[in-house]
């Protein structure tokens, strides 16, 4: 390729060159080259010289500025280049004997001032000095250059830097002629030796000139796009977002990226330092909360709230503070932090609700009055903090607005199946206790048994290969045990589940170690290794035996009807697209009662079944233990009348579950009535009659098609006929006194209070009021989980929540 280059660029030494020394090529200067033009001759020109040997010295050079002549613009329509297809027709004698004015004192001052008239005395011959002068170049002292050949046609047509080549060079001087102003030999059998066929890769300048505008034009586009703030806004909302370090944008590689994808995010200096970073939450954070306080004073609901504590690893004691409210334009139910406070004294009452009353001050909520119930776990400091919010906020009655996350109450319910008296000071118990774990039974050994596979190597690994080597199992990959724990709802669940499906392989594990250990009990004399030491979860008295095993079934299916009712009160009552692509709501407050309904149920059908049992008397004792926790729970619903008002007033359901639930308990059902009636008389009934809440386009609630025996439960329960009154005394008895056929149950009753809203209004308000509250406060769990707790606490608690506010926003 070189070589061809070199045949039609450089063929002769002796063309006139700059005076021009070449060093070394590590260390080639590059020249101050003139204006580039789409002519790209210099740099093929450049990249040529660097290929040849760099130590020969390139001799009688003309002035630097002719090495890199070009044509420009103004000559384009009477350029050739190699390649063309065709040589044009013409009369080649004609065409190069063609009268061109010569004249010297006509050529432009600025090419004279590097050539003078060549000073020979004979003829110069050749029919290509009919296109040129016969000139020397310019030099101090008495000194000539040698005969040169200017091209008259570059010199005529303007052409800054004319082409000059040594007079004997008579190729380089042809081919200019040929190439440049399409003038040909006189001879037609030499003309076609300068013709070439062009690569099919190669650019016309044509070709370039519009290349050369099209990336032009792209960069005017990008340059008109881009915006430096939006740019660094994106980029920060993605490290709020994703919870990201905030030294990330300071990333070399990040930023290669961004050069590749746009080089003007370095031109404008768009790139983030932590430091800019920092100071951006903080901007942010106080523009979003401006926000959040008009979305909540908006809202066609009261903002109930939510809170949960605990202690990071770097001793900050956190208080989680989530609102849950209804949008004011899609009537849907909606949550955000509202703040992470430091309770850094004792943690009573008075203390945490000091710090809660500070946050919701911050967001307008005691001046709106907007709070409406708070949902906590069953914590002895809790009773004292809803009593002390309650007091300064001036409820009649705080324990009426106190709701118990369900999920709490079911965790604590499985504890007592599963640990009878002791399942109290379950949470309390390490983890490592190897012998309180042992006393607590059939769960207590699989504990032990769980805790030693999870932290060793060896064992997991040989348990998976055992499971990669089985060609009848029924799922993909391998499995691994499932640990419990003292704070996930249900952990023994999922740990008795996952163990039963890998009984067989943890046998095998269990055989295999045994086996092992005892190849090294030798006697002392001929050991060559350490005995290897039995674990105690594999010691005779602490394995699991089939008598276990069994009861860990029995426990299991008792369990998975717990899991099924988690499943549909673990939410935060948001509509989403579930498994199957179907849309459901789940923590629905409506479904608490019900859901109490079927736990009982539930452990009714396991005390029959436990007198049929090999020892009757634990396993009643089991479910005696659970049925009395639930019992104690299930008898504070009098004190919420919330949660009967929820279910009353879901269109699908009305009085149907009171009714069939109560139905042999008179003075339950009576109750029941008592305290919605109060509930509506003292808050809703003499409220306003207008108020206004914008339309709303909600989505229907679809039925949530996977089986779940909780669902078949409540369908079964809800199908009574329900009971109306004769004569509608105000407006909830109206309401009350009008079927709703077209609703059940799966439709999404919120939907139905946006529509019933302006016909009765107050009614509406009383169940969007009690309809947005959730059942669970998991949020507080799950805002634990997500955040960093070795995090500085300031910066932690504005960045989660600044990414509550980011969600809110879009």
């Amino acid at each position: 390729m070189i070589g061809m280059i070199l045949s039609n660029r450089i063929t002769n030494e002796s063309e006139v060159l700059i005076p021009l020394t070449i060093p070394s090529p590590t260390v080639l200067p590059f020249p101050d080259f003139p204006t580039p033009s789409p002519f790209f001759d210099w740099v093929l020109v450049w990249q040529i010289l660097i290929a040849l040997d760099a130590t020969q010295n390139i001799a009688q050079m003309a002035s630097q500025s002719d090495l890199f002549s070009y044509a420009t613009d103004a000559n384009i329509s009477e350029i050739s280049y190699p390649g063309d297809p065709t040589l044009p027709m013409h009369d080649s004698s004609s065409r190069s004997s063609r009268s061109i004015i010569k004249d010297w004192d006509a050529v432009s001052q600025a090419v004279r001032s590097h050539w003078v008239l060549s000073a020979r005395t004979g003829q110069a011959t050749g029919w290509f000095w009919a296109h040129g002068y016969d000139v020397q170049a310019r030099s101090k002292g008495n000194e000539s250059g040698p005969h040169t050949w200017l091209c008259c046609h570059c010199v005529q047509h303007g052409v800054p830097r004319p082409k000059a080549y040594v007079s004997s060079n008579t190729r380089n001087i042809e081919g200019h002629l040929s190439k440049a102003h399409n003038i040909f030999h006189p001879d037609p059998s030499k003309a076609t030796r300068y013709m070439q066929e062009r690569p099919p890769n190669q650019l016309t300048l044509h070709d370039l000139a519009a290349k050369k505008r099209k990336r032009d034009d792209f960069h005017d586009e990008l340059v008109t796009r881009f915006d430096k703030t939006t740019f660094q806004r994106h980029i920060f909302q993605w490290i709020t977002d994703a919870n990201l370090s905030f030294r990330v944008p300071e990333h070399k590689g990040l930023q290669k990226v961004f050069q590749y994808l746009n080089p003007l995010v370095h031109e404008t200096s768009a790139n983030l330092t932590h430091e800019t970073v920092r100071v951006r939450i903080i901007d942010e954070f106080n523009t979003y909360k401006s926000r959040v306080i008009h979305a909540l004073s908006r809202s066609p609901s009261q903002v109930h709230i939510a809170f949960d504590g605990w202690t990071s690893r770097n001793r900050h004691s956190f208080f989680s503070i989530n609102a849950f409210f209804l949008d004011e334009d899609t009537f849907q139910p909606r949550k955000i932090v509202l703040g992470l406070p430091n309770v850094a004294i004792a943690h009573t009452g008075e203390n945490i609700s000091a710090a809660i009353m500070e946050v919701l001050d911050d967001f307008g909520l005691i001046a709106s009055n907007k709070v409406g119930c708070i949902i906590l776990d069953n914590a002895a400091s809790n009773e004292g903090a809803v009593e002390a919010i309650g007091h300064k906020l001036q409820w009649q009655n705080p324990a009426s607005r106190r709701i118990r996350c369900f999920g709490h109450i079911l965790h604590l319910v499985a504890k007592a199946l599963l640990f009878i008296k002791d399942s109290n000071t379950l949470e309390d118990l390490d983890a490592d206790d190897f012998t309180e774990w042992t006393k607590r039974g059939p769960v207590g050994k699989l504990h032990n048994l769980v805790v030693w596979v999870n932290r060793s190597n060896k064992a997991t690994a040989i348990l998976r290969k055992i499971q990669d080597e089985d060609p009848d199992k029924s799922y993909p990959g391998t499995l691994d045990v499932v640990l419990d724990n003292g704070t996930r709802w249900l952990s023994q669940y999922y740990m008795i589940e996952r163990a039963i499906k890998l009984r067989r392989y943890l046998e095998e594990l269990i055989d295999i170690t045994i086996q092992s250990s005892r190849k090294f009990q030798r006697p002392r004399s001929t050991r060559t290794q350490p005995p290897s030491q039995l674990p105690r979860c594999l010691e005779e008295a602490n394995l699991l035996s089939d008598a276990d095993w069994d009861a860990l079934s029995w426990f299991r299916d008792i369990l998975r009807m717990f899991d099924s009712c988690l499943l549909r009160l673990e939410g935060d009552c948001q509509l989403r697209v579930r498994k199957g692509g179907v849309e459901a709501q789940y923590g629905i407050i409506w479904q608490v009662a019900v859901a109490y309904e079927f736990l009982l149920s539930t452990l009714e059908k396991a005390k029959t079944e436990a007198t049929h049992r090999v020892e009757p008397s634990y396993y009643s004792s089991c479910v005696n233990s659970a049925w009395a926790k639930l019992n104690k729970y299930y008898t504070k619903l009098d004190e919420t009348p919330i949660y009967y008002a929820a279910t009353v007033l879901h269109p699908g359901i009305q009085w149907s579950f009171l009714t069939k639930a109560y139905g042999e308990k008179e003075e339950w059902l009576f109750a029941a009535r008592q305290l919605i009636q109060k509930l509506w008389e003292e808050e809703y009934r003499d409220l306003p009659a207008q108020w206004e809440i914008s339309s709303s386009n909600l989505p229907a609630a679809v039925r949530a098609r996977e089986y779940n025996p909780f669902d078949s439960f409540q369908d079964e329960l809800i199908s009574s006929t329900r009971h109306g009154h004769d004569e509608a005394t105000d407006e909830l008895e109206r309401w009350l006194s009008t079927k709703q056929d077209i609703y059940t149950t799966y439709h999404n009753p919120l939907e139905y209070w946006s529509a019933k809203r302006f016909e009765y209004p107050r009614v509406a308000k009383m169940a969007i009021d009690i309809l947005s509250v959730p059942a669970m406060a998991s949020e507080g769990e799950r805002t634990r989980i997500y955040l960093h707790l070795h995090v500085a606490y300031i910066y932690l608690s504005t960045l989660q929540i600044m990414t509550k506010h980011l969600h809110l926003s879009t």
